[in-house]
């Protein structure tokens, strides 16, 4: 058996405990997935119609706030428009 013989069968068992090593690894890496998400708290689907109602009340609430503070910004904005032509001439 010659040098070369030897590096080939080297070779050829290392290929095959590192396939064997990575199959090994994603199996360990899908019971390592399946017991985290096993672990998740879901919410309940009361509790997710109580944050969705929240979350549409309040996104309402701040639209007609933002929506009441640009009225009185551009009727502040006109008056002082009129005062200065008035002012002015």
């Amino acid at each position: 058996m010659t040098a070369m013989d030897v590096k080939k069968t080297k070779t050829g068992e290392s290929a095959r405990a590192t396939s064997k090593s990575s199959s090994k690894r994603v199996r360990d890496f899908i019971a390592g997935l399946k017991s985290e998400v096993y672990k998740i708290n879901w919410t309940s689907k009361e509790e997710l119609q109580l944050y969705t109602k929240i979350v549409v009340a309040s996104t309402f609430l701040f639209g007609i706030a933002i929506y009441t503070a640009d009225l009185v910004i551009q009727n502040v904005l006109d008056g002082l428009g009129t005062l200065l032509k008035l002012i002015g001439g």
